[in-house]
């Protein structure tokens, strides 16, 4: 029960610290971010990990009902069945972010709009589980490098490849020569992965939408990222940190392009 009890021991300063978060996106500033990253400072990279991993299974854990009637929307979140304990379920989302450096944490948790909302919704989600399962406890931890250690980038030659959202507007990236050679390819093998997955993950949210009392659709809907398919590449098919954005723009063309 490693990650979960370390989750519950750091709850008083997160909700601290998501108070800081709710403040910030009520009423952005540079300065009032800068002031949430100091607060997130004080968190051990493990930490970060474990509240990314409890906001996305507040995000993803449930899911959404989406009801049009009369021009007017409403949302509301209906409960899926969780075979798995608060431990098991954690670690699980916990291991797609573990080669995320610490930086990188920091900026997706500052960067974060619904942060204290969704990491809120966790907790209950992980709450209403049983902790762990007695069976299955010695396989309650991360098959990964110890989560306080900065994961090392690869050390051979690299590319630049780029991603964007069918939009042209393109994030830049460093990647491993022969993961930016195969990049096309691994977002095939991403999406046949994705459609392989059986119940909740933290890359899609079941939905199910209903316009003027019918149901016009029910099932999965990606909520896939840049990040998601970088954390599966590390995490699935390299074992390694192999990619990282790039904050400038790199001159000459990209080895690789893809779209989500």
């Amino acid at each position: 029960m490693i990650a979960y009890s370390k989750l519950v021991a750091l709850r008083p300063r997160l909700d601290e610290a998501l108070r800081y978060s709710l403040r910030l996106h009520e009423n952005y500033t540079q300065t009032a971010r800068v002031k949430f990253e100091e607060r997130l400072n004080l968190f051990s990279r493990e930490e970060l990990i474990l509240t990314w991993a409890c906001s996305q299974i507040g995000l993803s854990a449930e899911g959404e009902r989406i009801e049009t009637e009369n021009g007017k929307q409403r949302i509301t979140r209906y409960p899926i069945p969780i075979p798995e304990s608060a431990e098991e379920l954690l670690i699980r989302y916990a291991g797609y972010y573990v080669f995320r450096s610490r930086s990188e944490l920091i900026r997706r948790l500052s960067g974060y709009t619904a942060l204290a909302q969704e990491t809120e919704k966790g907790w209950r989600i992980l709450q209403g589980l049983p902790v762990s399962r007695a069976a299955s406890e010695k396989e309650d931890r991360l098959d990964y490098p110890a989560w306080s250690q900065e994961p090392a980038f690869t050390d051979r030659p690299t590319q630049i490849v780029a991603m964007d959202y069918t939009d042209g507007q393109y994030d830049y990236f460093e990647a491993r020569e022969d993961v930016a050679g195969e990049l096309a390819s691994l977002q095939t093998r991403f999406d046949a992965w994705m459609a392989a997955q059986e119940g909740i993950q933290p890359f899609r949210v079941h939905q199910t939408h209903v316009y003027e009392n019918e149901i016009v659709f029910e099932d999965w809907g990606h909520l896939i990222g840049h990040e998601d398919f970088i954390d599966w590449i590390h995490t699935r098919v390299c074992g390694e940190r192999v990619i990282r954005k790039l904050f400038e723009t790199p001159n000459g063309k990209a080895a690789a392009c893809v779209s989500f």
